[in-house]
């Protein structure tokens, strides 16, 4: 873990002045400690995920709580609502790596583990500490013999709670195995909070079968409902966002067993390859859906530009080959416009927030995106913005806003935005105007960015006009074939389907009308081959 360079003048206090910066709130005055950090873009990654140093914690008391790891002991500090500063601690290390912050209703918890180069089952690797919301020690529980020589390895910590147990979904680098070499993996375990005892851990590699996955970049873990649910940038096969789902109920002593998994997006290069070109930043689930927040390139390498995505898995099928995918942004290449990997926060069984920054090549632009979407992973209104950055502390939702801070030296800022999600038309779903043509809406054949990335010539000639783009699709393309979005192939379609072939022949258009006004809402599968 990188340890940041933070100077802590404590119980000494200096008042900074920020302006609270989104549009629906108003100016307002952090009174905080003499504490100097630095989490600014703390969250953007490339290759694999990291450890967060950074947190708050709502108290569900009208205050709330700022957790931050300052490379030799832990900051506490509680703020009322105003947000000036009520109190503030140092907690210590127990072990010498920090891995993670997790509060609920009744406790704080913290984790910490050491490396074990000498592979020693005798070794503490990792210890979960126990806290009253006072922040008064209850009690540690230990893992040790965990097939660990490096705890959270390669990838995040993230933290649920569901019942009387806590789960833990991290990284960690392995034992060596018979050739010698030492793996990234996967690792997850339970913890019992009324006997204060590690429950299960899941240490070593097997399979996606058994929710283990080697090679795995950025981790999230879920238990919505009393299912347990995962999803791991998966770098080797399956190579993609892999949405895991655990057979065994949450809530149970023992979480290990079968699992099914679908691939939510999957990745192109080799297995174990590194560059995905992809990042992921926000897993959380609605009524009906398993939601996958994320940033993408092209996977074919036609653009350099990243852009913001939503991968939407139904609960009711929970397969591969019906996972919808929507993008929050268009960043067509050669427009220097990139973005850094988003957040997702969770507002109502069936509304979130997506919140992400966007850089000009290589320029700070200092301005915060975003985007409502609904359970179905469907934007609701525009894309909005704000001056400010994120940091790597997740936001959370207080007094109605959605609140986080950055560091920038002595710099710090809190920023909100209000939960004041636009409403859509009843019964209507948000069309992306750039993918309607006449009066028809093409989207579930169609998306402009897909298709200007996917065939140079249209790019070239139509990559800043999205009406000629539509117009191209709709007068040529579909005849000729072209694939205008990842879900809908019409060679598979119309392999896939006799009845379809038997009234449409060769007639390409048809295929994509039919899809439109029928396939789709029949669950018509266009995107993989049926055997």
């Amino acid at each position: 873990m990188k340890l940041r360079t933070r100077v802590m003048a404590m119980f000494t206090l200096l008042i900074v002045f920020f302006t609270v910066i989104p549009i629906q709130s108003d100016a307002g005055v952090y009174s905080g400690s003499g504490v100097v950090s630095n989490n600014i873009h703390e969250h953007e990654y490339t290759s694999n995920s990291k450890v967060s140093n950074s947190y708050l914690c709502n108290n569900m008391d009208g205050t709330f709580s700022r957790i931050e790891n300052m490379g030799d002991g832990i900051l506490v500090e509680k703020y009322n609502s105003s947000m000036q500063l009520i109190n503030q601690a140092v907690k210590p290390f127990e072990l010498t790596t920090f891995g993670g912050f997790y509060a609920d209703a009744n406790y704080r918890y913290l984790i910490f583990g050491q490396e074990n180069p000498a592979q020693n089952d005798t070794l503490e690797c990792i210890r979960i500490v126990k806290y009253s919301k006072d922040w008064v020690k209850i009690g540690s529980a230990s893992i040790k013999a965990c097939n660990t020589t490096i705890p959270f390895y390669g990838s995040g910590v993230d933290i649920c709670e569901y019942g009387n147990y806590l789960y833990v979904r991290m990284g960690h680098r392995t034992y060596a195995d018979a050739n010698g070499a030492y793996h990234q993996a996967s690792m997850t375990f339970s913890y019992n909070i009324a006997n204060n005892q590690i429950a299960d851990v899941q240490s070593n590699i097997s399979s996606a079968s058994y929710g283990s996955f080697e090679n795995s970049a950025a981790q999230f873990i879920d238990t919505t409902g009393g299912v347990i649910t995962t999803l791991d940038q998966s770098l080797n096969a399956p190579r993609g966002f892999v949405v895991t789902k655990y057979n065994n109920a949450a809530g149970t002593q023992v979480f290990r067993s079968a699992c099914a998994y679908a691939n939510a997006f999957p990745f192109s290069g080799t297995a174990g390859s590194t560059a995905t070109n992809c990042c992921v930043g926000g897993y959380e689930v609605s009524s009906q859906y398993y939601l996958v927040a994320g940033a993408t390139s092209p996977q074919d390498g036609s653009s350099p530009n990243r852009n913001i995505f939503i991968a939407a898995v139904p609960k009711n099928t929970f397969a591969s080959n019906a996972t919808s995918v929507a993008y929050l942004t268009g960043y067509a290449n050669g427009e220097m416009m990139s973005v850094c990997t988003p957040y997702m926060i969770k507002i109502s069984q069936n509304q979130f927030i997506v919140m992400w920054e966007a850089r000009y090549g290589y320029s700070d632009m200092e301005k915060v995106y975003y985007a409502y979407i609904d359970g179905t992973g469907k934007r609701i209104g525009e894309v909005q913005s704000m001056d400010g950055c994120l940091s790597d502390c997740q936001p959370i939702l207080f007094n109605g806003n959605v609140l986080w801070y950055t560091t920038n030296g002595a710099n710090t800022r809190l920023y909100t935005i209000a939960v004041t999600a636009p409403a859509p038309t009843p019964g209507s779903v948000a069309v992306n105007p750039s993918n309607v043509y006449a009066g028809v809406d093409y989207s579930s054949v169609y998306d402009f960015n897909y298709y200007i990335n996917h065939y140079s010539d249209v790019r070239i000639l139509y990559g800043n006009n999205p009406i000629a783009a539509i117009q191209h699709f709709v007068q040529y393309g579909m005849a000729e074939g072209r694939q205008g979005c990842e879900n809908f192939s019409v060679t598979i379609y119309r392999d896939n389907y006799a009845d379809l072939r038997n009234a449409y022949g060769n007639d390409l258009k048809q295929y994509y009308y039919h899809f439109i006004t029928n396939g789709s809402s029949e669950g018509r599968n266009a995107r993989t081959l049926i055997n």
